[in-house]
């Protein structure tokens, strides 16, 4: 498929090694792939342009971040859970995610989407629903997140 490979980011599960990136295919267009141990599994159907940025896995659950674009050629922020397809935006504009990441029952996505004004606002979602972390004044992007669970007690002295 591929004439051009590249990677984004990777996690190891278990035994496994699991690499987000894309491959161009024969018609030019990026396609989101994941490979694990180093077989491929694409994610969209080559028609048009798609990457996938992070990986996270969870069980028996595999999350991919990245983006696909819709007919008028707009990134939308899309997550992959186990292969299937979830736009975090409409397409009405640009948008990307960038890095996944799940604690518990949450899915937590980093990315942007592009304002009226043409600029890029930093975004996170929480399941699915979004919160702005710029204002959109300039240009900005959120590119990873991680979340931090205390479920353990702690005892000692400080």
């Amino acid at each position: 498929m591929s004439t051009q490979t590249t990677h984004s980011g990777g996690t190891i599960s278990g035994a496994s090694l699991y690499v987000a990136g894309y491959e161009k295919n024969a018609q030019g267009y990026r396609v989101a792939v994941l490979w694990k141990n180093g077989v491929v599994q694409c994610l969209c159907n080559g028609g048009s342009d798609s990457e996938a940025s992070s990986v996270f896995v969870a069980g028996n659950d595999v999350y991919v971040a990245g983006y696909e674009e819709n007919v008028h050629g707009n990134g939308m922020a899309t997550v992959w859970k186990n292969g299937l397809a979830t736009h975090l935006t409409s397409g009405g504009t640009v948008a990307a995610a960038y890095s996944v990441f799940v604690a518990g029952n949450d899915v937590y996505v980093a990315g942007f989407e592009t304002n009226a004004q043409g600029n890029r606002v930093a975004m996170l979602w929480k399941n699915g629903s979004c919160q702005r972390l710029s204002d959109g004044s300039s240009d900005a992007g959120a590119e990873s997140v991680w979340v931090l669970t205390r479920t353990e007690g702690f005892l000692g002295t400080f």
